[in-house]
């Protein structure tokens, strides 16, 4: 499908410029929808029939994960949009994201979309084994996560001394 052509100018009800409006589909890969292998073929024909995105939930449950998921997509694709939807900041630490994200964005030739979030099924973190913090404090992590983040995704060095995280001398 083509993106639909905004007006030039027109803006939303909160003064934000119109954005074209796409079409994405999504899979988990898990044994419901067939499994990892139906998982590459269905964004193949997710790409094949026009959507504009394709995106991969991050769960500890019954699916593939979406970092190793999505650099199999980057090669079986070749024009749809490749994105998580949202990747749980609590169960990564933000360094070791910059890094996969920065390597799916070349593998992909930059049709990388990244959704990043505070993590909200405490069940996944108390299986897991890593703490589920209050909300306040998982937005903490989350704000300082996607600080590093940014810094790391444009190139920079990242020095970085948060109350969570504290990051010396890793360029992007």
């Amino acid at each position: 499908m083509t993106e639909a052509a905004a007006p030039v100018g027109e803006l939303t009800a909160l003064g934000t410029p119109l954005r074209p409006f796409r079409f994405g589909a999504a899979g988990e890969g898990n044994k419901q929808e067939g499994g990892a292998r139906k998982f590459v073929q269905t964004a193949q024909e997710a790409e094949e029939m026009g959507y504009d995105t394709f995106f991969v939930p991050d769960h500890l449950g019954d699916q593939i994960g979406p970092i190793a998921a999505l650099g199999a997509l980057t090669q079986a694709t070749s024009k749809i949009r490749l994105g998580t939807s949202v990747l749980a900041n609590g169960l990564r630490h933000p360094v070791v994201v910059a890094k996969e994200l920065a390597t799916l964005d070349v593998l992909s030739k930059g049709r990388l979309e990244v959704g990043v979030g505070a993590g909200w099924i405490k069940e996944e973190f108390d299986n897991a084994g890593i703490a589920f913090e209050r909300p306040g404090i998982r937005l903490e992590k989350l704000d300082e996560s996607l600080t590093i983040l940014d810094t790391l995704l444009r190139g920079q060095e990242c020095n970085f001394e948060g109350k969570h995280y504290q990051v010396r001398g890793i360029k992007g």
